[in-house]
């Protein structure tokens, strides 16, 4: 696993942007209430169902030059982004984790926070059956883990061997790393064998994220509820450490942007600002490098 396989790599990168494909229908269909598998999928305009030519992630929009091919009507330029964006992230979590759990953890976590970001900011709401699907997620992933934690040196092991990503993956796929931050009930939940640990780190997450914006919310009633459930349901995949993080990452994030807006003209003072973006920007940061972040702080604050 030294040398990425190109073969592997083509293969990752379409599983995400098929992935990207679905958070599409996602962003477009829940909102509305409609199913995401009836109808099938057909041009907003002129109603024609698409074929499998149509619908192949980002070619299809770059061979019909961003045109329906039936009606001509332009295609929105947030189907092959997402899409892109999917492909590249399962490149980076592969390149990471390799074929293990935890990549299918961060995925599913991943894409999540980007269909709440982009439906938030088109529609300033954040559906509850995306936070309920995420919750229920995380806690399938935990007894999952535990279930095949016994596999580890055997079948299981074998996903790890495909010449897909430079680093060797194994031991990531259920045992945290020497270097995990706050050892015990402040560490992120891992996909480890110790089911209750993992439990409890996660529960304090979520409720430290649901009552810190649970507070900001009835204080300044400038939150929604959808605000509320989003940092509860973060906190799950977090933990304590990682969703004080996570939250000062999305106040500083919101507020300069809040101030940039106000500046520029484009919002006033008590214009509504879509405030999902910037918990999901908090929750992925610290999901990614969250352990690193704070690893470095520490070293520069502590002698």
């Amino acid at each position: 696993m030294v040398n990425p396989d190109p073969f592997w790599l083509c293969v990752i990168f379409i599983v995400g942007a098929s992935v990207g494909s679905f958070v599409n229908v996602v962003i477009l269909r829940l909102p509305r209430g409609e199913s995401l598998a009836n109808p099938p999928s057909h041009c907003p305009v002129c109603g024609k169902t698409l074929s499998f030519f149509d619908m192949i992630p980002v070619l299809s929009y770059v061979a019909l030059r961003g045109k329906c091919r039936h009606c001509g009507c332009r295609i929105s330029p947030m189907y092959p982004l997402v899409e892109s964006f999917m492909g590249i992230l399962f490149l980076y979590l592969g390149y990471r984790y390799g074929l293990t759990l935890l990549f299918f953890r961060q995925a599913v976590l991943l894409g999540l926070l980007l269909a709440v970001t982009v439906i938030d900011i088109r529609e300033m709401l954040i559906p509850d059956e995306l936070v309920l699907s995420g919750a229920v997620f995380w806690v399938s992933f935990l007894a999952l883990s535990k279930v095949l934690s016994a596999w580890v040196q055997g079948p299981l092991k074998l996903l790890c061997e495909f010449p897909v990503f430079t680093k060797a993956a194994a031991e990531a796929t259920f045992h945290a790393t020497t270097d995990r931050v706050g050892a015990g009930l402040l560490g992120p939940p891992t996909c480890s064998e110790d089911l209750i640990g993992d439990l409890a780190r996660g529960l304090l997450g979520g409720a430290l994220g649901f009552l810190v914006f649970l507070a900001i919310s009835l204080v300044t009633r400038g939150m929604g509820g959808g605000d509320v459930k989003l940092a509860g349901m973060c906190g799950l995949y977090l933990g304590p450490a990682l969703t004080i993080l996570a939250v000062f990452i999305a106040f500083v994030s919101g507020g300069v942007v809040a101030a940039l807006l106000l500046l520029s003209g484009k919002a006033r003072a008590k214009s509504h600002i879509p405030y999902g973006p910037f918990i999901a920007l908090g929750a992925a940061i610290s999901s990614l490098w969250g352990e690193q972040i704070i690893l470095w702080y520490l070293a520069r604050l502590l002698p």
